[in-house]
C-alpha cells in the first residue's frame, strides 16, 4: 500500500506542500520532525515509517540533503510523536486498554 501511494505520487503532493516552506536544511529537518511527529500520533508509527521513508529520501535528493539526516529526522519524529496517543504504537494501545482509564484516548 505504501509503495502504491509512493508510485502514484499521492504521498509526494502533501509532503512537498509541507516541506516547500523550508528555506534551509535546518528548517527542512524541523518540518520533517514535527510533521511526522504529529502524524504518528494519529497513524501507527509503523505505517508512517513505511510511507515516510521513500518520501524523505526523495526530499534528500531534491533538496541535496544527506539521506541519513532525513532518515534520522523521520525516525525521531515518529518515535517521539507516537507517545502522544494510544494510537501511536501498539504498546500504548495495550496500556490504554488495560489501564482501566475511563476515556483512554483522551486521558492517555
Amino acid at each position: 500500500m505504501g509503495e502504491a501511494l509512493n508510485r502514484s505520487g499521492y504521498l509526494a503532493w502533501p509532503g512537498s506542500r509541507i516541506v516547500s516552506r523550508a528555506k534551509n536544511t535546518d528548517q527542512l529537518t524541523l518540518l520533517v520532525i514535527f510533521s511526522t511527529g504529529l502524524l504518528s500520533a494519529v497513524l501507527m508509527n509503523d505505517t508512517l515509517a513505511i510511507m515516510g521513508t521513500p518520501l524523505v529520501l526523495c526530499f534528500s535528493r531534491k533538496y541535496e540533503v544527506s539521506p541519513k539526516l532525513m532518515i534520522f529526522a523521520l525516525d525521531f519524529g515518529i518515535t517521539t510523536g507516537s507517545v502522544m496517543s494510544p494510537i501511536g504504537n501498539p504498546q500504548n494501545l495495550l496500556i490504554a486498554i488495560d489501564g482501566n482509564l475511563e476515556s483512554p484516548l483522551w486521558l492517555f
